[in-house]
């Protein structure tokens, strides 16, 4: 196989009063010698990369391709979709409008949004619940293209939990918290984002809604050649299904040079430059842990507001992944020193590869903290993930009623556009290993007729609904408004 291209970018601008913030050459180059071994390694086309040390952000760098079809070497300057570590810019936004009196985090929905609605048997959740992940909301399916019309279609649906009694992962509770911002601040939350975070912190190259007339600054996403099948690090790419969006769950672009000024910010306080983005106080509720729980991590995590917040030897540390159609992307910061990564890549949505990097990153740049000599033999190893098995069929041990389910559904949604419904056990399975919002493979509990949720845990607010039933054959099935109907191919 041949080299790929490698940008190695340039240094940015520092202050010269701190030269401690330099990263030393051994450093530097261990860095340039991962991003290559990780493209190398084909668990991404390409990848860019941003490093904050002492406040500052010392060092950009990019490494193989912008596009799928390796015809463009990727460059510092291009652009990639963050996905959900925009949910962190959405929080900004929020406490920015609670910093000017206009709102209060334990203020709820209706307050500010009289129409909205959801089905619940428990308490209001707050603003607060939507920020980390508690209030028992849906994940919503991203298979509209408004949020205004996602967060409407919530009235049919239901809360599984009280608020603050899990960690549930809701992005249309983000988008949510969009139209609450929008409707207090009578001007799109996209504007409020630029205004109160981008303008401030200084992020020329950043923006907030991604459209058709920036498509040409953008790397090119890139996604399976096979959809329904597991994606593992090798297998053949293609380019991704590409639209605009503006929904606040996943609306930022980004470049790592931008992202690495935003990561400084969130680790000096909410203020760079002498520019301050957040009140010390709400820079303070922004990384204090309130959820139950929190995003996967190699330790204990927990929610705080947009973001997530993990213990990496010892240090608290702000952590975030995103995954977007065609782009895989995660962000790690230590609060207590100030330094952290940012990683972009064009790699699938559902790839773990971006996380990896980030963290082996991370410790690279953790040892010139703390002057540890770096060898480039002590590298760590990309490894995939073995590829999972996946239950086919009818074993005959399920309920003769649940015959028809089983099959194979598509949908045109890209975020997740296939299903398969496997029985073995004498249980019916939702099977979905691959799709950026796609669950894996979790049991499917009947609670009304043709109704089930998705998973074992009472407290879980997915459901998915079984359409008719034509020639011995469920012709379709729903997951939160959006339907998946039977496929031709098993």
């Amino acid at each position: 196989m041949a080299t790929r291209p490698q940008d190695f970018g340039q240094d940015l601008p520092m202050d010269d009063s701190k030269p401690s913030a330099q990263l030393s050459e051994p450093t530097t180059a261990a860095l340039h010698a991962l991003a290559t071994a990780f493209v190398d390694g084909l668990a991404a086309p390409g990848v860019s990369i941003g490093i904050v040390k002492g406040g500052h952000v010392v060092h950009t760098l990019s490494a193989g391709f912008a596009d799928p079809t390796g015809h463009t070497p990727m460059r510092t300057d291009h652009l990639f979709e963050i996905g959900s570590i925009s949910k962190s810019f959405t929080a900004l936004a929020v406490l920015a409008l609670v910093d000017d009196d206009k709102l209060a985090l334990t203020d709820t929905v209706e307050q500010h949004v009289p129409w909205f609605c959801v089905q619940s048997e428990f308490p209001p959740f707050t603003l607060r619940h939507l920020l980390d992940h508690s209030s028992g909301l849906i994940m919503g399916s991203d298979s509209w293209p408004d949020e205004l019309a996602q967060v409407h279609a919530l009235h049919t649906s239901h809360t599984g939990s009280a608020p603050d009694s899990i960690f549930h992962y809701s992005n249309v509770g983000f988008m949510t918290l969009g139209v609450v911002v929008s409707a207090v601040a009578g001007k799109p939350v996209t504007d409020v984002m630029k205004e109160r975070i981008l303008d401030i912190v200084d992020m020329p190259n950043t923006i907030t809604t991604i459209t058709d007339d920036d498509r040409s600054r953008m790397a090119v996403g890139s996604q399976p050649v096979h959809e329904d099948q597991p994606w593992r690090p090798g297998d053949a790419l293609a380019p991704a299904t590409w639209f605009e969006i503006s929904a606040v769950d996943g609306n930022i672009a980004s470049t790592a040079g931008d992202m690495g000024r935003y990561l400084a910010m969130l680790l000096n306080g909410g203020e760079l430059d002498g520019e301050r983005v957040l009140t010390p106080e709400s820079h303070t509720a922004m990384i204090t842990p309130t959820s139950p729980g929190g995003e996967p991590a190699p330790g204990y995590s927990r929610y705080a507001l947009g973001i997530n917040i993990e213990h990496i030897h010892n240090e608290p540390c702000i952590t975030h992944g995103g995954g977007m159609v065609g782009y895989s992307t995660f962000l790690i910061g230590e609060l207590t020193r100030g330094f952290g990564v940012v990683v972009l890549t064009n790699a699938p949505g559902d790839a773990p590869g971006a996380q990896w990097l980030a963290r082996a990153a991370f410790d690279l740049v953790r040892g010139d903290v703390e002057n540890t000599p770096v060898s480039l033999f002590e590298l760590p190893t990309y490894s995939a993930a073995p590829r999972p098995t996946l239950p086919r069929g009818n074993d005959g041990s399920v309920d003769e009623r649940y015959a028809s389910f089983v099959g194979h559904y598509r949908s045109f949604s890209p975020w997740f556009t296939h299903l398969r419904i496997a029985a073995a056990d004498s249980k019916l399975w939702l099977v979905a290993p691959n799709g950026v919002e796609a669950p894996g493979t979790v049991e499917l509990v009947e609670i009304a007729p043709g109704v089930f949720r998705e998973g074992t845990d009472p407290r879980l607010p997915e459901r998915l609904t079984i359409g008719p039933v034509v020639d011995g054959h469920a012709v379709w099935v729903s997951r939160h408004d959006c339907r998946y109907s039977r496929t031709f191919r098993d």
